[in-house]
């Protein structure tokens, strides 16, 4: 295998792997209760966390599914898990959190809010980096994919 292809895997590991583990920060969530007033003073309570944790298992699954497909039959050069793993990357990765962005740009601080602060600044930061590196991976292995095999 030519050193592009490794440097690809290394980068599509490392965003995978990533967003593996921080599925487990929503599989671990306490209980959500959020209070919405009715009218007439009353009030409802409804519990949340429920929807957290589906969102922790479907990330845990894409990712662990992407680790699968990178393992097996892209270090293989087959073409369906280069464009499999694109497919995860711009219906899931990319979508969510960098458009966002883009429309209207929020503004410089939201970076430097990413870098010193917790919390969603940090979050959207970290997964447009992962998003970054998974394209850069990506586009390294695109040459392995695509061009004519001799035999």
């Amino acid at each position: 295998m030519n050193i592009r292809l490794y440097v690809s895997m290394a980068l599509l590991c490392i965003a995978l792997s990533a967003i593996l583990i921080s599925s487990g920060r929503l599989l671990t969530v306490g209980p959500l209760i959020e209070r919405i007033e009715v009218g007439g003073g009353r009030a409802i309570h409804e519990r949340y966390d429920h929807i957290v944790r589906e969102a922790g298992y479907a990330r845990m699954t894409i990712a662990a599914t992407g680790l699968l497909i990178l393992f097996i039959p892209f270090r293989k050069r087959e073409l369906w898990a280069w464009l499999a793993l694109t497919l995860v990357l711009f219906t899931y990765v990319f979508p969510p959190f960098i458009i966002p962005l883009l429309v209207p740009f929020p503004g410089w601080h939201i970076f430097w809010q990413g870098i010193f602060e917790p919390g969603i600044p940090r979050a959207v930061l970290l997964t447009m980096f992962y998003s970054a590196l998974m394209l850069l991976g990506l586009a390294l292995s695109a040459p392995h994919f695509f061009r004519k095999r001799a035999g």
